[in-house]
């Protein structure tokens, strides 16, 4: 029994020794780094690099109640998961904000157009559209021009590894919020869920940087992660649809997505459409909701073939609408014309065509969601709902919806590329709507439909899938509809759309990003291109930093390399060693200059300051100036935050009598010399304070004549536990590396550059700009 039980025990031994080598750590030394790889619910194998040090023997070791606790509360990261729970809701609340501050403005503007006379309700009408869409315009131009336009595209190139910083401040996020405001309360027709994507990303990256979440930010994978979350909850935020959020979010903005990463943002979108819903549910009726329905199952009948040549003709539309896009963009672009370059009389023309085209009618003065609900209902024309007679009104609704389809694409065409927030989403969505109801109503005169409500669904999926390139609008209009019975038959027609979308034209998003000349890398073209190598289009002119080099030398490394995110690392044979980030050389750089201009112009004051006492002395007839000294000035010194730069003591000359400035007397000849003198030396500091931010015009000589240590010329720290964090792991690929291969990289891992070697030494750097120039 003794010897079975020695046995178990000694079977057990090796298990919990292997244990204690992986997770048990030297309390002795403190703090330490694991030396294990921690995989929980919110990292992957990329973030444990940049994860903060742990204390695992608190975390691992501590058997009560609240140990544990906490160290599940470690695993789960419970801050990330907060701050994805507010980033939905306080997205949602924002949105929602807006929404109800466009209802009740145009509300006011509704009430004031329906009083008096024909004459006075039309000036009203315009001189509102013109006086919002100003003010719209007036914000972006003062506060931020970063918050003008959808904002996709430029999202679109910022997850894809592009540093466009200016789209996501405090500034822009204030001015997008304002000016969408503003521009929806206008009556321009412009849509909103391009701008909600656009505060979304604004918003996670501001609530990253705020003290709550110190950690958030530190890790480059999670803060793309957040920042996709925020892209995604706009979408959920601004119909409450959390899947199809998503889904599109990812379809738009992404060129690579880790599925590993897709459940947080269905959580942040869960958050968001729950605040949505609660709102629409139990709280104010200020935003009118989309209207659920409830169509009869289809089945499999002759009407899938109508819904397939639906499908054609969305895709046709579709791709028709981006190419007249283009056009006017274009047109804005290269005119000569004074007033299309102006934004203020731009805007102002728009405004008067909106209000000129969409007054007579009564089709244009309710907003898209009656009118998305109109064209999506079961019922026949003329409908019973509120004012939705007016399809009727005139003449039979085939004309009224044909005439609705051409002014609403002229003057959505021309306030979407206007200088104010404005998305593209709604204003086609609506369109493609009205597109599909109208192709079953001119159906319905030759043949039977079952219904033509489901063929506005189906539109509306199918010209959104043409112009993005997404098929994701179908899982939007499940969602916002209620029901699946038409699953087959709008998945058919958007999926055909896609396709003829795809084949035709550029998407709109990829389109806007070439005219607007932003750093996005598209697909591959030139066939020519796939036969190359990376050694044929990179940059052989490389300069990098080598062991040794001092500071100043890293600042003309840095200007020289103004073009490249990294510069890198070599050592004497020219060997790769890492890469440092070409921003971080500058700001360091930036600051010893800073201070030693700060160090030359107080050695210089306390000098003239020693000079200009003596003088004043002087005047007062003081026979010897050696005797009594009325001010200590022997020794000053001045501390830097730098070590290294600090100014030695200041120490009076030995021929201090001869460099005394003379008495400032008639019987002196050289006194206005004298002053002169003083003047140009005056001047001559002036000028060496303004040219003191560039590295090339510094000279260690002058500074060490006042006795002051240059703290560029200190050797540059390249030890692993550098200021400049270093990265000893770059990425590179050999130069024999096909270009597609290449492309490939740069667009699942969202690269700003490679280092090409050629057997470990540094022969080239290609970027994501040779790449584009390369494509071109």
């Amino acid at each position: 029994m003794q010897h079975a039980g020695g046995a178990g025990l000694q079977a057990k031994t090796p298990k919990k020794r292997v244990y204690g080598n992986i997770f048990d750590i030297d309390v002795a030394k403190g703090a330490q780094r694991h030396n294990f790889l921690i995989t929980d619910l919110y990292s992957n194998l990329d973030d444990v690099e940049d994860l903060p040090n742990m204390q695992l023997e608190e975390a691992y070791h501590n058997h009560t109640h609240y140990g544990k606790f906490k160290a599940i509360l470690a695993t789960l990261n419970s801050f990330h998961w907060l701050y994805l729970m507010l980033l939905g809701i306080f997205l949602a609340i924002l949105t929602l904000s807006i929404d109800v501050c466009e209802t009740y403005l145009l509300g006011v503007r509704s009430r004031w157009t329906h009083t008096l006379s024909w004459e006075w309700n039309f000036f009203v009408w315009t001189g509102w559209c013109l006086t919002f869409s100003l003010a719209s315009t007036a914000v972006c131009h003062f506060i931020s021009k970063g918050a003008e336009g959808s904002g996709i595209p430029e999202l679109k190139a910022i997850l894809s590894g592009v540093v466009l910083p200016q789209y996501l401040t405090k500034r822009t996020l204030v001015a997008k919020c304002i000016g969408l405001a503003l521009s929806r309360s206008s009556g321009l027709i412009v849509g909103k869920e391009g701008p909600f994507v656009h505060i979304g990303a604004a918003l996670s990256n501001n609530l990253m940087k705020s003290r709550f979440f110190p950690t958030v930010k530190k890790n480059s994978a999670i803060y793309q992660t957040m920042l996709a979350a925020g892209v995604a909850a706009g979408v959920a935020a601004a119909f409450g649809t959390p899947v199809g959020g998503v889904m599109f979010s990812i379809e738009t903005t992404s060129s690579f997505y880790m599925v590993s990463n897709l459940w947080k943002a269905l959580f942040s979108c869960l958050c968001a459409s729950m605040t949505w819903t609660v709102f629409h549910r139990f709280g104010y009726k200020w935003v009118e909701p989309f209207s659920y329905t409830n169509y009869d199952d289809l089945g499999w009948n002759v009407e899938l073939i109508y819904f397939a040549i639906l499908g054609l003709c969305c895709g046709g539309f579709g791709s028709g609408i981006v190419h007249y896009l283009s056009k006017v963009i274009l047109f804005r672009k290269t005119t000569t014309w004074a007033w299309v370059k102006d934004r203020w009389k731009w805007v102002t023309v728009v405004a008067l065509i909106t209000s000129l085209l969409t007054f007579p009618t009564n089709v244009f003065r309710y907003g898209d969601t009656s009118t998305v609900n109109d064209m999506w209902s079961k019922k026949d024309f003329p409908l019973d709902n509120a004012g939705s007679g007016r399809w009727t009104e005139y003449v039979h609704q085939v004309f009224s919806m044909f005439y609705f389809i051409f002014v609403r694409l002229i003057v959505t065409a021309i306030a979407v590329v206007s200088p104010l927030p404005a998305g593209v989403f709604a204003p086609f969505f609506t369109l493609g709507a009205v597109f599909g109801r109208w192709y079953a109503e001119v159906i319905r005169l030759v043949v039977h439909l079952h219904t033509a409500g489901p063929y506005g669904v189906a539109g509306a999926a199918g010209v959104i899938a043409a112009m993005t390139h997404a098929c994701s609008p179908a899982i939007v209009v499940f969602e916002m509809t209620g029901q699946m019975n038409y699953l087959l038959p709008i998945l058919l027609t958007t999926l055909i759309a896609y396709a003829v979308g795809s084949s035709l034209s550029l998407s709109y998003f990829d389109l806007v990003l070439d005219l607007r000349g932003l750093p996005y890398l598209p697909a591959l073209q030139d066939a020519k291109l796939y036969y190359r190598t990376a050694g044929d289009i990179m940059n052989r002119d490389v300069t990098s930093l080598q062991r040794g080099m001092t500071w100043r030398d890293a600042a003309r490394v840095a200007q020289r390399a103004s073009g490249y995110a990294y510069l890198p690392i070599v050592d004497a044979n020219g060997m790769l060693l890492g890469t440092v980030k070409r921003t971080k050389v500058d700001k360091i750089v930036k600051k010893e200059i800073t201070h030693n201009s700060f160090f030359k112009r107080s050695s210089f004051m306390v000098q003239m300051l020693k000079k200009r006492i003596k003088n004043t002395y002087h005047m007062l007839d003081i026979k010897s100036s050696k005797e009594t000294t009325p001010l200590a000035l022997t020794e000053v010194t001045v501390h830097s935050a730098t070590p290294s730069a600090f100014l030695s003591p200041i120490k009076e000359s030995d021929n201090e009598a001869n460099s005394m400035p003379p008495t400032p007397y008639e019987d002196n000849p050289r006194n206005l010399e004298d002053e002169e003198e003083e003047e140009e030396v005056v001047v001559e500091e002036v000028e060496q304070q303004n040219v003191a931010e560039d590295p090339e015009s510094m000279h260690p000589q002058e500074v060490r004549q006042e006795g002051v240590r240059d703290p560029l010329d200190e050797v540059l720290d390249l030890s692993p536990n550098s200021p400049l964090r270093i990265d000893w792991a770059p990425f590179q690929v050999v130069e024999r590396t096909p270009v597609a291969r290449v492309h490939y990289l740069f667009t699942m891992l969202g690269l700003a550059q490679v280092h090409i070697t050629r057997h470990g030494q540094l022969v080239g750097i290609l970027s994501k700009k040779d790449l584009l120039q390369a494509h071109v």
